[in-house]
C-alpha cells in the first residue's frame, strides 16, 4: 500500500514508568541560571526528597508495531504475531539505540508502513530494552555527594553506571566535583527496570499498560526474569486503514521526559513518567 505522506517522526518522553512516585515529593528549586536548590524540609511528615528534570533519555528499542486487538491482559506476549504488524523491527541486531530531550524527538530507522493490512487499529504496542539510560549534568548551590564519596556542586552522569537500590555513595550514578568542567568519565547511566512494588504489570492512569516480561515475553515473576519491557497502548478512536488511505501520522507524546530525585544531598532514584501514543490514519 502506498501513502502520499508519512509522518513518522516519534516524539517521546513520558515513557514507561520505573518506580513508584512518593506521594509527599516536591520540585528542586532552579534559578533562572539553572543552579539547583535541594530543598529539605522541615515539616513533620513530609519526605527530604525533591526532583529535578531529566534533560534526556535513551531507549534501546526492539520492536514497535500496530494492533487490530487487545494483547492479551494477562500474559502480554500471546498472540502478538496474530494481533499486531511490526512496523519497525530491530531485535535480530539487538535493538536500536534512540535519544530524546525535551526540545527534540526521535526518527526510528527503516519504518515499514507499507506492510499493514486494510482494517482497524485499535492498539499500539512498543517493545523496549529492560532498563533506560540518562544523561545530565547540574550545578547545585550547595556541595553534592557523587560516587564514591566524591563532592561537589557540579554533578555528572558516569558512563557505564549501573543504578541499583536505594542511594549510597558505592552505588550513585553521578560524579560530583568542584569543577565545572565534565570529567573525561561523563557519559550514559542506566537504570534497570524492576518490579513496580513486586508486580509486573502497571496499569496506568490513562488506560495504557506496561509489562516487564521474560525472554519467551510471559509476565515476569521475579527482577532476575526480566528481559524486556512491552508497553501496550489504546486509541481513544479507533484507526482504520484504506485503499483510500493516503496520510500516516506517528507519534509518542511528550510529556516530560521523567525526573531524578534527590536526596540528603545524594541522588536517590531515577525514573520516566507514563506514556502515550498517537495514531492518525487520513485519506
Amino acid at each position: 500500500m502506498k501513502f502520499q505522506s508519512i509522518r513518522k517522526v516519534l516524539v517521546v518522553g513520558a515513557l514507561l514508568c520505573t518506580s513508584s512516585v512518593y506521594s509527599a515529593e516536591i520540585t528542586c528549586s532552579v534559578s533562572g541560571a539553572g543552579v539547583v536548590t535541594v530543598n529539605e524540609p522541615t515539616n513533620a511528615g513530609t519526605s527530604d526528597r525533591c526532583t529535578v528534570d531529566l534533560q534526556s533519555i535513551r531507549l534501546n528499542i526492539l520492536k514497535l508495531g500496530l494492533c487490530k486487538s487487545e494483547p492479551n491482559a494477562s500474559n502480554p506476549g500471546d498472540g502478538l504475531a496474530d494481533k499486531c504488524i511490526f512496523i519497525a523491527d530491530y531485535e535480530s541486531q539487538g535493538g536500536t539505540l534512540v535519544e530524546v530531550t525535551p526540545t527534540t524527538g526521535m526518527t526510528l530507522p527503516n519504518l515499514n508502513l507499507s506492510i499493514l493490512t486494510e482494517g482497524t487499529y485499535t492498539h499500539l504496542v512498543l517493545i523496549k530494552s529492560p532498563y533506560v539510560e540518562n544523561k545530565v549534568n547540574f550545578q547545585f548551590s550547595a556541595s553534592q555527594t557523587g560516587y564514591n564519596g566524591g563532592a561537589g556542586n557540579y554533578c555528572f552522569t558516569k558512563s557505564g553506571a549501573v543504578r541499583v537500590g536505594n542511594a549510597n555513595s558505592s552505588q550513585l550514578s553521578v560524579i560530583c566535583q568542584a569543577s565545572a568542567s565534565a570529567p573525561s568519565d561523563y557519559g550514559w547511566a542506566r537504570k534497570n527496570h524492576t518490579s513496580w512494588g513486586g508486580v509486573y504489570r502497571k496499569d496506568h492512569t490513562n488506560g495504557n499498560r506496561s509489562y516487564l516480561v521474560k525472554s519467551d515475553r510471559t509476565l515476569a515473576t521475579a527482577d532476575g526474569e526480566i528481559a524486556a519491557m512491552i508497553a501496550v497502548a489504546y486509541f481513544s478512536t479507533p484507526q482504520t486503514l484504506t485503499a483510500r488511505t493516503r496520510n500516516i501520522d506517528l507519534g509518542l507524546q511528550l510529556t516530560g521526559l521523567g525526573q531524578i530525585e534527590w536526596r540528603n544531598q545524594k541522588v536517590n532514584t531515577m525514573r520516566s513518567k507514563d506514556f502515550d501514543f498517537r495514531v492518525t490514519f487520513s485519506e
